[in-house]
C-alpha cells in the first residue's frame, strides 16, 4: 500500500512537473496557476495549501533543479578526499544541468520577466548558483584549513573556478548561439582542463 507521504510528495512532483511545462510553454507573467492545477491533476486546496503563490511555485521549481545537481557534489564534498575528483564531478553535474534544454528555458524565463518580477531573479540565484558558490566556498575553506589553499584566496578561487568553468558557454547558450560543447565527451574534456588549470594555480602541494 502507497503511504499517504508517498502519495502527497508525487501530487507535489506533478505539480511542478505541470508548473515547468506551462512556465517554459508561456513563461511566467502568463503562467496560470489555475492551469497548472488542472494539468496536474489537482484541487485547488491541495495546489494552494502547498503553494500559496506563483512565486513560491517557481522557487520550488528552481529548488529542484538544485537539488538535482548539488545532492550529489555535496556527498561529494564530505566523502571525497580528491579535489581533483570533487571538482570534476562539480563541474561536470553543474554543465550538464546547464546545458539541458529544461534549465536553459527556465532561465531564460528569468531573465526576460526578472525586472518585472524581481522576486525570479531572487529565487533563482538563492536556490541555484547561490547555493552551488557556497557549497564550493565551503569546500575551499576545507582545502585552507588543511593547508591546502591559501586563506585569501578563497573568495577569488570560487569565483575564478565558476568563471572559467561557465563563462561564455552559458553566455553562447543564453544567445542561442551553435553550442561550443556539442556532447559529453566535449564537456568531460572540458572540465578535466578547467581543473587541471585551477588546481595548478591553487592548490599547495
Amino acid at each position: 500500500m502507497v503511504s499517504k507521504r508517498v502519495a502527497v510528495d508525487d501530487r507535489i512532483e506533478a505539480i511542478l512537473d505541470a508548473a515547468t511545462k506551462v512556465i517554459m510553454e508561456h513563461g511566467y507573467a502568463k503562467a496560470s496557476t489555475r492551469e497548472i492545477a488542472r494539468n496536474a491533476g489537482a484541487s485547488k486546496e491541495t495546489f494552494y495549501q502547498r503553494f500559496p503563490s506563483k512565486a513560491s511555485l517557481f522557487a520550488a521549481l528552481i529548488e529542484r533543479q538544485s537539488d538535482r545537481l548539488l545532492c550529489p557534489i555535496a556527498h561529494a564534498l564530505e566523502e571525497e578526499k580528491d579535489p581533483y575528483k570533487v571538482l570534476t564531478l562539480f563541474g561536470e553535474r553543474l554543465l550538464t544541468v546547464l546545458m539541458n534544454p529544461e534549465s536553459e528555458r527556465l532561465l531564460q524565463v528569468v531573465i526576460a520577466e526578472s525586472s518585472e518580477f524581481p522576486e525570479l531573479a531572487a529565487a533563482f540565484w538563492d536556490k541555484g548558483p547561490g547555493l552551488g558558490r557556497e557549497l564550493l566556498r565551503a569546500y575551499f575553506k576545507r582545502l585552507a584549513k588543511q593547508g591546502q589553499m591559501r586563506k585569501e584566496d578563497i573568495e577569488f578561487a570560487s569565483e575564478q573556478f565558476l568563471g572559467a568553468l561557465v563563462g561564455s558557454i552559458a553566455l553562447r547558450r543564453n544567445l542561442a548561439m551553435p553550442a561550443y560543447l556539442p556532447n559529453p565527451k566535449a564537456v568531460q574534456v572540458w572540465v578535466q582542463k578547467t581543473v587541471d588549470w585551477f588546481l595548478r594555480a591553487h592548490l599547495i602541494v
